[in-house]
């Protein structure tokens, strides 16, 4: 049976990929957790996950924002915990302005659309480490 807010879910969208939900790495995991905090109903996801979830302890998947083991905690203590997400983090650093290589991959890696000085930085990056005549065409 649908809940009445799933339909409004952006995980319910045709280009999110429910791969990312039930990823092992750390780039599904941060994929995920970045379209649940734009989700207008990740609150009423973590809720009813949290009550489907009653009393097991294996918990998969990312649901509100939170991996299982997440979840796990949260049951466990009452207290929800701040998602664990080490990777992708900048440690205090602004990430890198577009238009450089490093904001090409990271719009990449975070599934963003790339915009044009990103791509132009790119291929003078491409064209940098690729000689002519590599054989690559």
């Amino acid at each position: 049976m649908t809940e009445s807010w799933e339909r409004l879910a952006l995980c319910r969208r045709p280009d999110a990929d429910p791969a990312w939900w039930h990823s092992v790495g750390n780039k599904g995991i941060r994929t995920a957790r970045s379209w649940c905090a734009r989700c207008p109903v990740a609150e009423q996801c973590l809720a009813y996950v949290m009550r489907m979830e009653e009393g097991t302890r294996h918990r998969y998947g990312v649901y509100g924002g939170l991996t299982g083991p997440e979840r796990r905690q949260y049951a466990d203590t009452g207290v929800r915990p701040a998602p664990n997400d080490t990777a992708g983090r900048t440690h205090g650093r602004p990430p890198s302005p577009c238009g450089t290589e490093a904001a090409y991959q990271r719009h990449l890696r975070e599934h963003e659309p790339t915009d044009e000085a990103c791509r132009r930085a790119h291929a003078a990056h491409v064209a940098h480490y690729r000689p002519a005549g590599s054989g690559r065409s």
